[in-house]
């Protein structure tokens, strides 16, 4: 995309639409479920197994 291009969509639009396609999926529960369980997966697995970690690795070093 060039300057003189203008963007594919009007400003702001994207997040207007991605709200309202989160809004239409929450309505059903099993995308629910998936959207959590994706979430749990980027935020709290990643945490539950670095604390796991130090726990492990202070026990043998320390």
């Amino acid at each position: 995309m060039t300057a003189s291009t203008p963007p594919p969509w009007p400003p702001h639009t994207w997040s207007k639409y991605a709200w309202k396609t989160i809004g239409q999926a929450m309505r059903s529960t099993a995308t629910t479920v998936r959207f959590v369980a994706i979430l749990a997966a980027i935020f709290v697995l990643p945490s539950v197994a670095a604390a796991i970690s130090f726990v492990i690795v202070r026990s043998v070093y320390f």
